[in-house]
């Protein structure tokens, strides 16, 4: 978990500006070339059309042009490194699905290698989901952890663009579709973190658009998609996919009985058996995840850490995690942090302010304040069931959201494919806008789109949710490591913190196998056990770190390299 920091640079406090400067460029433009709007407005519609009639083409265009675009960013947005405790528990998922396993055996020194999600017994592992987890474990089979980030972005916006082709015109799809990957796939957080985000909005988009086929004629290929777009949102983020099953297995209800009445019950369930079956594999590779973690098959990792560091927290209508027995002052402070926010969440209030407050930061996120003009469109565009509907679901899921003391966008990634929905509804009313022959509400829509294009290119690669200080501290880290690496052979580094070290940074992250691990992060915990773990790495460079104060390593007191 993070707090959301200030903006970091100059680029986030000009992004709200983005619609100051785009739209009234827009018009200005417009103005200026009043006797030709009508040629270009034609010309942007032709082009545009023409891209937008082929499916394909518009699927490929908005999964690959926003890649495109940040792989050509490098030079100044490099490969982004971890900061956060999520970042590294998804690549502790990652690095330990690379060795073919989902848990890794418990290190005899586990006490020096303790950190904020992560359990050491009796498996050394991440409490958190394989979903991100299998995506990053993906990018180190091509080289790197961020390529699977880039797969999964590429992924999320061209199945966006498919499943608004289920509800929309075509042409609104691939709008829809570029509006999200400017705004998304160039540099926010989720493209430039591990974090996540993209894997839930890929299960969220192959629900959304399976729904049209479900309330009509559905298919096998239907119930099939939809379970398993439910079945990544589950691996990815299990708490938002207990409302969205919730949603999905009422529309399936319908559609089955639909089905029964004019197919019979044995076509029925032809239709429903590879939904049955996909669930039963999601379900079992939970149950196995589990009990490799913990040794239940019936408790997920993240239930198995509250008994045993506290964390997570619960959600608001169950009550608080207790207090366990914990060592470490940065884990006792992980926990009050977390019970603090419970209770805090809980008193009626200050509710509603935080419902709103995390309200705007999601629109801001998804849409960008430009998309906040839409606003006046809403009455005309309630008025369509569907989209009505899908506002209602929408706002319910992030009513349920709001149950749990922490959030971030990411939480609602599922939902993207929706909130796109609402959007391009809106924009088509903004469309049919003119003034004295002028077309303003196409190049309002232009407008829009170029804004998005805008926030996505001049973005700042630290939006909303990891902050300056945060990406300073993990530099220190990366510092550190690429000069040990620059000393050759293996290194073991004791890492010390100050009284008023601050717990959301950490250091003490380390690999699936860590004995094989170039450099190994380890916790002071008392001189006979530091001694017993300096004896265990015994051929390994030993030293310490300052993490607050100098984070340059230093070598370890060479009087208490052995035991005596």
């Amino acid at each position: 978990m993070a707090t959301v920091p200030p903006p970091s640079d100059t680029r986030d406090l000009l992004a709200p500006l983005s619609p100051v400067l785009a739209l009234p460029t827009i018009a200005c433009l417009a103005h200026s070339a009043r006797r030709r709007t009508a040629d270009a407005a034609q010309s942007f519609i032709s082009a545009f059309g023409g891209v937008s009639r082929d499916g394909f083409k518009s699927v490929l265009l908005t999964a690959l042009l926003p890649i495109m675009i940040r792989l050509c960013m490098l030079p100044w947005m490099p490969i982004p490194i971890p900061a956060v405790h999520d970042e590294y528990n998804h690549l502790l998922v990652a690095d330990t699905l690379s060795h073919g396993r989902l848990a890794n055996p418990t290190h005899q020194f586990w006490r020096h290698f303790e950190a904020p999600y992560v359990v050491h017994r009796p498996t050394y592992s991440s409490t958190y989901p394989l979903g991100q987890g299998l995506m990053l474990a993906l990018g180190k089979l091509l080289g790197h952890p961020w390529y699977g980030v880039l797969l999964s972005m590429a992924v999320l916006l061209g199945i966006n663009t498919w499943a608004l082709r289920q509800w929309v015109a075509p042409q609104w799809a691939l709008f829809a579709g570029l509006v999200a990957a400017f705004r998304l796939g160039i540099s926010s957080y989720w493209i430039d973190s591990y974090w996540g985000g993209a894997v839930s909005g890929i299960g969220g988009a192959m629900i959304f658009g399976s729904i049209p086929r479900l309330l009509g004629k559905p298919e096998r290929h239907h119930v099939a998609l939809a379970t398993a777009g439910w079945s990544v949102v589950w691996l990815s983020r299990p708490y938002e996919s207990l409302f969205i099953g919730l949603i999905l297995g009422l529309l399936v209800a319908f559609a089955s009985v639909q089905s029964s009445r004019t197919r019979g019950i044995r076509s029925l369930i032809h239709v429903l058996a590879p939904g049955v079956l996909i669930l039963s594999c999601c379900f079992a590779l939970t149950a196995w995840h589990n009990w490799s973690v913990s040794g239940n098959p019936f408790a997920l990792p993240y239930q198995f850490s509250q008994k045993i560091y506290g964390v997570p927290q619960n959600p608001f209508w169950l009550p608080p995690v207790p207090e366990p027995r914990l060592d470490l002052e940065d884990l006792r402070r992980l926990y009050s942090w977390q019970l603090g926010n419970y209770e805090q969440g809980k008193e009626i209030q200050g509710a509603a302010m935080r419902i709103l407050w995390n309200l705007n930061r999601l629109l801001s996120f998804y849409l960008g304040y430009p998309f906040y003009v839409l606003a006046v469109s809403l009455p005309a565009v309630l008025k369509k069931p569907a989209v009505a509907a899908t506002l209602a679901v929408g706002l319910l899921g992030y009513l349920w959201s709001m149950l749990y003391a922490f959030f971030f966008p990411h939480y609602m990634g599922a939902y993207l494919a929706p909130l796109l929905l609402v959007t391009v509804e809106s924009t088509r009313v903004i469309r049919r806008l003119s003034l004295k022959g002028i077309p303003l509400g196409l190049w309002l829509t232009a407008g829009l789109l170029f804004s998005a294009a805008y926030a996505g290119i001049a973005g700042s690669r630290d939006l909303q949710c990891v902050g300056r200080e945060a990406r300073e501290w993990s530099m220190s880290k990366v510092k550190a490591i690429e000069k040990l690496q620059s000393l050759g052979g293996q290194h073991l580094v004791f890492v010390r913190y100050g009284l008023e070290h601050n717990f959301h940074y950490e250091w003490v992250y380390n690999d699936a196998e860590i004995d094989q691990a170039t450099v190994v992060w380890a916790r002071e915990i008392d001189p006979h056990s530091d001694a017993a773990l300096i004896d265990y790495f015994a051929g390994r460079r030993v030293w310490v770190v300052r993490a607050d104060e100098d984070p340059e390593p230093i070598p370890y007191p060479s009087g208490a390299t052995r035991i005596e």
